[in-house]
């Protein structure tokens, strides 16, 4: 034991090769007994199908091989996908492309939920899941933007279903011109002037009139027709719209209100909001 109840990487090291897997979370040790047969035949099977559709510059490693990712942090996934560039040395010293876990008894819950986490952190691009039991495949990718909220971009391409799209604007009708026409106080400098794709039309959703279309921006407003829409929105009727790109209008703003069955659920801030230079 290391001398101040934390474990480091040095202290793993130091460490007998006895055949178990020792793995470090946080200065915390974890020990996983020799895999079972099921393990390592999907384990095997998967190797097998990840060496031969990668491409040239990746290299497919199995277990045992170190990914250290801080002082206390240091695991061994049952597989690791690294670029062919990454330096022979004993551990890993790049950031690997892909890590698998082939799920068992004993290391289901910490594969699952803390290794997903110390992955997710360190920036890891795509975590799976191997379940030999079912079998099955679970795919987790890291990424950013779009995938966090949803937009009408997500849905018109079918990744996102309307009910699951967390971005929205809340917007007021400010006035009606004609019985065909709305205008309401969200221009480019609220929803972006971004298309969302080739057949759709419309700089977004307004979910409460499917029907109606957000035809025109200008800065500060946007205009409705409302020719194919009954019923039709009045006067100081909020309403709510689904974006065409949540990046850019996730830029656009401050803060995010947080709402949760309904109800608000407080706020946050953009934090990389003015940082473009």
């Amino acid at each position: 034991m290391p001398v101040s109840g934390e474990w480091t990487i040095d202290d793993l090291d130091a460490l007998p090769d006895d055949g178990l897997r020792y793995e470090l979370v946080d200065g915390v040790l974890l020990v996983s007994p020799s895999p079972l047969l099921p393990h390592q035949v999907g384990l095997a099977a998967l190797l097998v199908r990840l060496t031969s559709a990668a491409p040239a510059d990746l290299r497919v490693l199995p277990a045992p091989l170190d990914v250290p990712f801080s002082r206390t942090r240091q695991l061994q996934p049952d597989i690791v996908v690294l670029h062919r560039s990454e330096p022979m040395d004993r551990k890993v010293t790049g950031l690997p492309v892909l890590v698998v876990e082939v799920l068992s008894a004993s290391t289901r819950a910490t594969d699952a939920t803390l290794k997903r986490h110390v992955f997710e952190q360190a920036g890891v691009p795509s975590y799976w899941l191997l379940d030999p039991d079912v079998p099955s495949l679970t795919v987790l990718e890291l990424r950013a933007g779009t995938y966090v909220y949803g937009d009408r971009r997500c849905i018109a391409n079918g990744t996102v279903a309307v009910e699951d799209c967390a971005l929205r604007v809340r917007t007021t009708v400010v006035s009606r011109p004609t019985r065909e026409r709305a205008i309401l106080d969200a221009g480019s400098k609220t929803l972006t002037s971004d298309a969302a794709q080739a057949g759709v039309p419309g700089f977004g959703s307004i979910l409460e009139y499917p029907d109606a279309q957000l035809v025109m921006l200008s800065e500060e407003h946007g205009h409705v027709d409302l020719s194919e829409s009954s019923p039709s929105p009045d006067i100081g009727e909020v309403v709510t719209v689904i974006p065409n790109h949540a990046c850019g209008v996730t830029n656009l703003h401050d803060e995010v209100a947080l709402c949760r069955d309904g109800s608000p659920a407080g706020s946050w801030r953009i934090a990389a909001r003015g940082k473009v230079r």
